[in-house]
């Protein structure tokens, strides 16, 4: 299976051979095709789930919700991969990060027995490196795998969330897919009109939940101040202003209804403690937070992750740097 734009070694060795290699069917590939062996199967599940989940036999509905949330994760991981194998290893599984940094031939197990990340870490991994799938909301991810979960372990499947979980899958793969650099055309081959469809239905909902939102707002404002005069409204407008959440990072910004100010709610990604420069005596710690929702106390205008993108907010945002004396 070909996926142009996507690098792969296209040679197969035996299963036999020594060093850093990956078990393939009746062969091997070499490390660096891992990205490619992802991706690949990414491709083969999300063509199955297209053609099988608007199904009504119930056993080709469970097949298509595994192959939908096996194709999100997939896709995830090969982007991950692309970027450096070990993102994807579990953490302090010292035999899966020799695997994933080539050197499987110092592992104590078989690459078989490799542990990784779930899917929604891994996406939410993928939301934090590359810009074109901040929008990914968890929500969604989390629709997708509950789908896959309950048909994998339990055989259970329903119609409707089948066939919302599967949509929401294609999309996000689209968008993996492409920041790996996958031909679109080549990925989706036949299914590609249909892969446009979804996409645009999924645009087109959330424009119209955003001015339905928009219009409440609006109305909550003209309700508040509609017997007042225009200098005492905005005076009423700032006093009702105040954080509704906590996270890891309130980010303040104005509401683009009332022009109050209002939050993003952020999640906060911290680097490792690294020399600073300017003190031989001192690490410092760069974070950057990442929007996942803004609140306006104001005129109640609330925006889930989807729907930031509506608007002219900061992707992300770096935050000032922590300063520790270094031990020892």
């Amino acid at each position: 299976m070909s996926i142009q734009g996507v690098p792969y070694s296209g040679c197969g060795y035996s299963l036999s051979t020594s060093g850093p290699y990956w078990p393939a069917g009746e062969y091997s590939s070499i490390h660096e095709d891992l990205c490619y062996l992802l991706l690949s199967f990414a491709q083969d599940n999300a063509g199955r789930a297209l053609n099988q989940y608007v199904s009504d036999d119930r056993l080709v509905m469970l097949q298509a919700a595994v192959a939908t949330g096996t194709a999100l994760e997939l896709a995830a991981k090969a982007a991950l991969v692309k970027v450096a194998p070990s993102l994807i290893c579990e953490r302090s599984h010292t035999d899966s990060l020799l695997h994933l940094s080539g050197k499987g031939e110092l592992a104590g197990s078989s690459a078989l027995d490799i542990k990784t990340i779930g899917g929604l870490e891994a996406v939410r991994l993928c939301k934090r490196l590359f810009k074109t799938t901040s929008g990914i909301s968890d929500n969604c991810v989390q629709g997708v795998l509950r789908v896959r979960h309950a048909a994998l372990h339990a055989a259970l499947v329903h119609r409707d969330e089948l066939r919302i979980a599967t949509a929401d899958s294609i999309r996000i793969v689209d968008q993996l897919a492409s920041e790996i650099g996958a031909d679109r055309g080549s990925f989706w081959k036949g299914n590609l009109g249909l892969v446009d469809k979804l996409i645009g239905e999924h645009q087109a909902i959330v424009a119209h939940i955003v001015a339905a939102k928009i219009q409440a707002a609006k109305e909550q404002v003209t309700s508040i101040t509609t017997a007042l005069s225009p200098g005492l409204a905005s005076v009423v407008l700032a006093k009702r202003s105040r954080r509704l959440s906590s996270s890891d990072h309130e980010e303040p910004v104005f509401c683009p209804v009332c022009r109050q100010e209002a939050w993003l709610i952020c999640g906060v990604d911290k680097s490792e403690p690294q020399p600073d420069d300017s003190d031989d005596e001192c690490s410092v710690v760069t974070s950057t937070a990442w929007p996942f929702s803004f609140e306006c106390s104001v005129c109640g205008l609330n925006l889930e992750e989807s729907e930031l993108q509506e608007f002219d907010f900061p992707e992300e945002i770096e935050l000032e740097p922590e300063y520790f004396l270094r031990r020892g």
